[in-house]
């Protein structure tokens, strides 16, 4: 099972006062990546996490298990 594709989607959320102190003074958290991974068998996996990788690095998983 090779990883095929992987997407890169960028969300933000909506400010909510009361939870703006969580999400603000660790870490800015208002600003995620998803990740949507695609294998050749037709599966779909989900990641997260704060920026982007660079394409070179997504390239790097690609055809891999």
């Amino acid at each position: 099972m090779k990883i095929a594709d992987i997407e890169i989607r960028r969300v933000t959320l909506e400010y909510d006062e009361s939870r703006a102190y969580e999400l603000m003074h660790y870490h800015d958290l208002t600003q995620r990546t998803i990740y949507i991974v695609h294998t050749e068998d037709g599966l779909v996996g989900l990641g997260e996490g704060e920026r982007p990788e660079s394409q070179e690095v997504i390239d790097q998983y690609l055809g891999t298990n």
